[in-house]
């Protein structure tokens, strides 16, 4: 993985340190693995390191479908915990096979309703919010007493 800095990533060749580089697993393809390592960072440091995810919490990732979230979604899942995840309609089957147990219609359905009514009224344990604008305000009224949020500045 490229280091993440102002000089940027998008280069056609890439000269890397030993340490940033991993055998590929042979079930992805290039393609896929090359994507992964950013991500897959982005998410372990907002989810795990960040906020410490665990088995039985109720984890809310917004824009389930996005790049971002569709890993925090598997990752969620892969620890334990319960995923509700907004997404367009067109993606709700897709963040349901990544793993969300509840998708959520962001445009059909008020998502707090929804929260509400999913959660007996308590609120999520933690939430990914990695949409940029109000989301972040918005979201905070999601959380239970208690509840931990992740969010990615992605305004820059």
């Amino acid at each position: 993985m490229a280091p993440i800095g102002p000089d940027g990533t998008c280069g056609e060749y890439h000269a890397a340190t030993a340490e940033r580089v991993l055998h590929k697993l042979p079930s992805l393809d290039m393609v896929r693995a090359a994507a992964l390592p950013l991500v897959g960072q982005t998410v372990w440091d907002a989810l795990v390191v960040k906020v410490g995810v665990a088995s039985g919490d109720r984890t809310l990732i917004l824009a389930g479908a996005g790049g971002v979230g569709h890993v925090a979604i598997q990752l969620c899942k892969a620890r334990g915990a319960t995923v509700y995840a907004p997404c367009s309609e067109a993606n709700l089957e897709f963040v349901r096979e990544m793993g969300a147990v509840h998708a959520i219609d962001r445009n059909g359905e008020d998502m707090g309703e929804v929260i509400g009514e999913l959660t007996g009224g308590r609120g999520v344990d933690v939430i990914l919010e990695s949409t940029g604008g109000d989301h972040l305000e918005r979201a905070i009224d999601l959380l239970a007493e208690g509840g931990r949020l992740a969010s990615i500045d992605v305004e820059k």
